[in-house]
């Protein structure tokens, strides 16, 4: 798409030289994923990797390997799953691992237990873990290739052989790259229409990209790497419309846009029009900025069912400054006033464990969503993801995390692990009040017992 016919025939002539040179090779894209319910097993992302790789190469051997992540689920058992699927150590075939914050352990095991048991084949890695990290090759020892960015072009060209002169991409050995793969996600095909990612009649959620990238700059996600791409690419709307037809025509429940920032700018209303053309009746979760929420959004939502996850994470302006997460509290006011008056169901996410954040400081950001009667207030705790800004920053700031095989934060000068866990256990009392929240902390939780009572309201 959006390329010259001469061009769109060289790799058209490509394809069919690559049809016949990697017809008997194999590649396996090994999906470890967190499964959540209603999601089919395999993820959106990894059938967006496969739909573009067998549309560059269709005549290699390509499949998913999908195995949901568990306590149970060992580095043995998955590289067994792999040999199994290859039918043995073809030293031709390629294993991709996209490497999580929730996987990256598994990915290191199964490669280890893969070259042990004797595969002598390809094995690519890339993933946040790899894309914001500076050490792949001593995080992932054993794997031949790290991608850093979005990995739907670089792939092919990685089984192809192309060797060296990929940006973004680095060969064991070689010096660390720098920047992320050259991607353009106009070119790459829907795995949904391509029927990679099948939908039954019925299904219970669906995924849906409109668009990827993040403008901003927020020190607890790794959009904030200063290496990466800054700008949005938008998915054609061509595509999206027939995706939708798909869904309708299918009875998908429920819609779950996974933009970052799906009500920055106009494209969100137009989106919303076309649901609303479409005739979709299911549930549409969206995530969106709150002090960006404006009338002409919340009227494009007239006659759906939109869910609107508001990302507030604080209200302190000290704590918004250490995390690069800019607030104007008199625009989220406003955004909750105006659900509010439409009666339309919300949720407020928030964190715990930020730089700068004391149990009392944390109270008083739920208190203010309480006041503001928020009908689903969400909260979780801070994770130093890989490369983010405040990773970066943790012996500065005197973030301590925990033991867990999550990078949680659960102490900093200004809380200890008590106080961690007082704010954990009155994120729990949200959940179990989500829908009747009461008007303020005071009612909800406890302090005196300083562990999880709490009081039944509404």
């Amino acid at each position: 798409m959006y390329r010259s016919s001469q061009v769109a025939n060289g790799r058209k002539q490509n394809r069919n030289h690559d049809s016949t040179r990697c017809s008997d090779r194999k590649f396996v894209l090994v999906d470890l994923t967190l499964q959540h319910n209603g999601d089919p097993l395999e993820s959106l992302g990894t059938a967006g990797l496969l739909a573009a790789f067998r549309a560059e190469l269709p005549g290699t051997s390509a499949t998913i390997l999908p195995i949901a992540v568990s306590n149970l689920v060992t580095g043995n058992a998955v590289a067994r799953a792999i040999l199994a699927r290859l039918s043995g150590g073809n030293p031709d075939a390629t294993v991709g691992f996209g490497a999580y914050v929730w996987n990256s352990a598994l990915v290191r095991e199964t490669i280890t237990a893969l070259r042990r048991d004797g595969f002598r084949g390809q094995i690519v890695v890339g993933g946040p873990q790899v894309t914001y990290g500076d050490t792949p090759e001593a995080d992932f020892p054993g794997a031949d290739v790290f991608i850093r960015g979005y990995a739907e072009q670089a792939l092919p060209e990685i089984v192809r052989g192309s060797k060296r002169g990929l940006r973004g991409v680095q060969y064991s050995g070689d010096p660390m790259v720098s920047g992320p793969c050259d991607f353009e996600l106009a070119s790459c095909p829907s795995p949904y229409l391509t029927g990679i990612l099948p939908i039954s009649f019925g299904q219970e959620v669906v995924r849906w990209e409109t668009q990827r990238g993040c403008p901003y700059r927020c020190a607890y996600c790794q959009h904030g790497d200063p290496d990466m791409q800054p700008h949005v690419q938008k998915v054609p709307f061509g595509r999206l419309t027939t995706e939708l037809d798909l869904f309708v025509r299918r009875g998908v429940r429920e819609i779950k846009v996974i933009d970052p920032a799906f009500n920055r700018g106009k494209h969100a209303i137009r989106v919303l029009d076309a649901l609303r053309t479409s005739g979709y009746e299911g549930r549409i979760s969206v995530q969106c900025r709150p002090e960006l929420l404006s009338a002409s959004f919340a009227e494009a939502c007239t006659g759906l069912t939109v869910v609107p996850e508001l990302g507030l994470q604080t209200i302190h302006r000290e704590e918004s400054r250490l995390i690069d997460r800019t607030i104007n509290l008199d625009r989220v006011s406003r955004a909750f006033e105006l659900l509010n008056a439409r009666g339309q169901h919300y949720a407020v996410t928030i964190i715990f464990g930020l730089p700068g954040q004391t149990v009392t400081s944390f109270q008083q950001t739920v208190d203010f969503c309480l006041r503001h009667h928020v009908p689903e207030i969400k909260a979780f705790p801070l994770m130093l993801l890989k490369g983010c800004g405040l990773d970066r920053r943790r012996k500065e700031l005197g973030l301590v995390v925990g033991g867990g095989s999550l990078p949680i934060v659960q102490s900093s000068p200004t809380f200890d692990e008590h106080d961690f866990q007082m704010m954990a256990a009155l994120g729990k009392a949200l959940d179990l009040t989500a829908g009747f929240h009461p008007g303020s902390v005071a009612y909800l939780f406890d302090w005196n017992d300083g562990a999880s009572a709490i009081r039944k309201v509404g």
